[in-house]
């Protein structure tokens, strides 16, 4: 590719860069998604049975809009910025999207939260496990509230898997 100019490889380098921030947001999506379940996992299992009678949809709107705000603000700012060019080199998107990859700052910037992530997962395994122990050696426990956290050590147990297998993959992307 010859440029006849310095500001036009400029001009490109920042139009695939805008294709690499679009690229990399599902992966910021999915990580802060990992930590809003687990949180929502944690509260299920804190207030067992307030949590799970409630008909309050609060906390699930708010995961909502943290999950996605960063994706959303971003997202539209870039296609605005590419949409707003002259259109001459629309012969090399599909060489930027074909090329970009995620942004190693954006990357290890997602280390902590996929790790955090990962740890509250295989802490309330454990910590459901440990008081379904203790739950059975008292005599005074209900059917209904034993029920609940056994559904939510299974969703639990259901969504670390997939977790792990995101964290490791995320970890050897980096590399």
């Amino acid at each position: 590719i010859y440029f006849s100019q310095d500001c036009s490889l400029l001009w490109r380098i920042s139009r695939c860069s805008a294709f690499s921030e679009i690229v990399s947001k599902p992966i910021i999506v999915m990580s802060y998604a990992y930590l809003a379940i687990a949180i929502e996992r944690m509260l299920a299992m804190w207030l067992n049975f307030r949590y799970e009678q409630s008909s309050n949809q609060v906390l699930g709107i708010i995961g909502f809009v943290v999950v996605w705000f960063e994706y959303v603000i971003d997202f539209v700012r870039n296609v605005v910025s590419l949409f707003t060019d002259d259109g001459s080199s629309s012969g090399f998107s599909v060489y930027c999207m074909s090329t970009s990859s995620v942004d190693m700052l954006v990357g290890f910037r997602l280390i902590p939260i996929s790790v955090v992530s990962l740890a509250l997962f295989i802490g309330i395994c454990i910590y459901v496990r440990i008081r379904n122990r203790a739950w059975m050696r008292e005599c005074n426990h209900s059917l209904t509230a034993r029920f609940q956290e056994r559904i939510t050590y299974k969703a639990t147990r259901l969504i670390l898997p997939n977790a792990i297998i995101f964290c490791f993959m995320y970890a050897f992307s980096l590399m």
